[in-house]
């Protein structure tokens, strides 16, 4: 069986931006990925509106990660990434900012499904956040992000331990799991799983 890896990086930009990026990809590839997740310290964010924010964010992660080969032929699962935007023209309690998805495929609004990717992974979000990328089927999934939205709300979102005792009890391997960084109470997060063990990004 093919070995997987979920490479990830954190930056805080040159103008201020503060930005966590990654992806899932066959461990072939992640000296590359984590090559091109490089790129991302000089993210320039010009949006600064609700839709603007995650469909700049969605282009700039994707053109990193697309391949000609397309979804089938491309190393890479699924992308992701959780900007914060100081200066963000929101709603009072809207948030924006994070994304996630095959960076092959158009980016779309989240529309709270899940999603079969390649190779046993599957992929759900949420509107408003948080969205994950794993190794395991449909309804674990649902329930994986059910219980990371319980442990965010009692504030327990940032142990390291008690995500990776979480993604163990599903029998998850690799994934990526991704929150909107910009809006009222929001900040940048990113949590990554593979053979290394689970890693916070912020």
């Amino acid at each position: 069986m093919m070995g997987y890896r979920a490479a990830a990086a954190a930056f805080t930009t040159a103008d201020g931006v503060r930005i966590a990026a990654g992806c899932i990809c066959e461990a072939h590839a992640y000296e590359e990925c984590m090559e091109r997740l490089n790129v991302l310290k000089d993210y320039k964010a010009s949006a600064k509106d609700l839709v603007g924010i995650d469909f700049e964010l969605a282009g700039t992660v994707c053109s990193l990660f697309y391949s000609q080969a397309g979804s089938d032929g491309s190393p890479v699962i699924a992308a992701g990434a959780s900007v914060r935007i100081a200066d963000a023209e929101l709603p009072y309690g809207v948030t924006t900012g994070g994304i996630l998805g095959d960076p092959n495929e158009e980016p779309e609004s989240s529309e709270n499904e899940s999603e079969e990717l390649k190779a046993g992974f599957n992929l759900m979000t949420l509107s408003g956040s948080p969205g994950i990328a794993a190794d395991c089927d449909r309804g674990s999934i649902n329930t994986v992000l059910y219980l990371v939205k319980k442990l965010k709300e009692q504030g327990r979102i940032k142990d390291e331990a008690l995500l990776d005792e979480l993604f163990e009890s599903f029998g998850i391997h690799t994934a990526l799991l991704v929150f909107d960084g910009t809006g009222e109470d929001q900040d940048v997060f990113m949590a990554s799983k593979d053979e290394q063990g689970t890693r916070i990004w912020m």
